[in-house]
């Protein structure tokens, strides 16, 4: 799973006159004390958790902050203006990365019950308009099928620690967290200054170390039956999804098919409900938003085929997008495929794929 990263700037006393030593570091006179310290400011990353699918890098007043080989970043103190020095996140990821069908799920009901907490509201506000809408919704669906990309999306924000957002209004705030500007009288006499990274539309990850909340995850396997296709055969798959603790609240999935073509997609759930990505021929995505939870879910999937063998070698999940169900209580489960036999238990016959024509079969 997604998490936070946080960071901490240990910024240096401000010295009210300097001069040079023997060995090059600056001298400090402070309260009539003569002191060394070195002429850098230190920043260090902290609690480095399963974000290596988003590395920002950090920039000063846009310029990117020089990397130590021990994982910290320095910057010279005196660069810094006298105001309007500007500290931001960089990302150099892809802007999917750790965003997912739950994400979609929590703004759906945030939109329906209008009970997202502040930090949610910042992340959902993927068009920095200051309004959580429906727009937001429509957006970050059509990233998670791949139809849109949005160069906002997946982008970083930095909330500073303790920072008071108790009065935000998710209808109605100034969203300007992709950046945190501060003068240089800001610093003096502070030994460090911390920082929490998040995304915008990664909403599931919106929350400070001081408010965790733990998603319980789990696997759940879809079941379909094995069977023997030939080339030019027209077949139906049904996929049937239920909820391990509840209703559903949504579901997004990828399958690969690249020796399957798409006929069509039956649900039974209103059109809406029930979105598909079809544009690339070798694979679907589909994301599943109902208006009111649902018991249970059937999908059925019309293929024509392009070459003959097991359905198990034609159709399978594609492991490396985030295939989920949502239930009741924010319970993620993790899809996965799983292949029944379609031959009779016993039976003295099977039927396997000519390895040399793909039309004849071996009996």
């Amino acid at each position: 799973m997604k998490s936070m990263l946080r960071i901490s700037i240990c910024v240096l006393i401000l010295a009210i006159s300097s001069g040079l030593s023997a060995n090059g570091e600056a001298i400090f006179l402070k309260d009539n004390r003569v002191v060394n310290l070195p002429p850098l400011v230190k920043i260090a990353m902290l609690n480095f958790i399963d974000f290596s699918a988003f590395n920002p890098n950090l920039a000063l007043n846009g310029t990117l902050i020089s990397n130590d080989t021990h994982g910290g970043y320095t910057f010279d103190f005196e660069d810094l203006n006298e105001t309007g020095n500007v500290l931001s996140a960089v990302p150099d990821v892809e802007p999917l990365n750790n965003i997912s069908t739950l994400d979609l799920v929590k703004i759906h009901k945030g939109l329906l019950f209008e009970d997202l907490t502040p930090l949610e509201s910042i992340a959902a506000d993927v068009d920095r308009s200051g309004s959580v809408t429906t727009k937001e919704l429509v957006t970050i669906r059509k990233l998670i099928l791949g139809i849109e990309n949005s160069d906002l999306a997946g982008q970083p924000f930095l909330i500073r620690k303790n920072a008071d957002l108790s009065g935000l209004d998710m209808f109605d705030f100034v969203n300007d967290y992709d950046k945190y500007v501060f003068d240089k009288a800001e610093v003096e006499g502070v030994a460090e200054l911390e920082f929490e990274i998040f995304q915008y539309a990664n909403v599931s990850d919106a929350k400070s170390e001081f408010h965790k909340s733990d998603i319980s995850t789990s696997p759940l396997s879809v079941f379909i039956e094995n069977q023997m296709i030939s080339k030019g055969d027209v077949i139906t798959v049904p996929i049937f999804l239920t909820g391990q603790s509840g209703d559903i609240q949504g579901a997004g999935f990828k399958l690969n098919h690249p020796e399957l073509e798409l006929v069509d997609v039956a649900s039974g759930v209103y059109e809406s409900a029930m979105m598909t990505n079809e544009l690339d021929p070798t694979a679907t995505v589909l994301s599943y938003l109902p208006q009111k939870p649902t018991e249970e879910l059937l999908i059925e999937l019309t293929f024509k085929a392009r070459a003959s063998g097991n359905l198990s070698s034609l159709l399978q999940m594609n492991n490396e997008y985030a295939n989920e169900l949502i239930s009741d209580g924010y319970q993620l489960n993790n899809l996965t495929l799983q292949y029944e036999s379609s031959l009779v238990r016993d039976s003295p016959i099977s039927v396997y794929p000519n390895p040399v024509h793909d039309v004849l079969f071996i009996d």
